[in-house]
């Protein structure tokens, strides 16, 4: 079952192939990607567009202020023809 996944707490965030590392005070925790369904992200935290531009292929990215709105969308633009 996939799931709907915030990252507000985290301080650093990695970004591999296959799966996400989350680092913050409250510890370490990995993500796999098959297990996310969209990701939100709080604007604070700095991830290189070139990463995410790599992950929305497999689901949408969601760019969130700390009241939890919704400020841009990042997502696969499907060509159709």
């Amino acid at each position: 079952m996939k799931k709907i996944v915030v990252i507000k707490e985290y301080k650093k965030v990695l970004i591999f192939s296959n799966y996400m590392e989350l680092k913050g005070q409250n510890g370490d925790f990995i993500l796999g990607y098959e297990h996310i369904k969209e990701l939100y992200i709080l604007q604070d935290i700095n991830i290189p567009i070139k990463y995410l531009l790599k992950i929305i292929k497999k689901f949408p990215i969601y760019f969130i202020n700390s009241d939890g709105y919704i400020l841009a969308r990042l997502c696969e633009v499907k060509d159709e023809e």
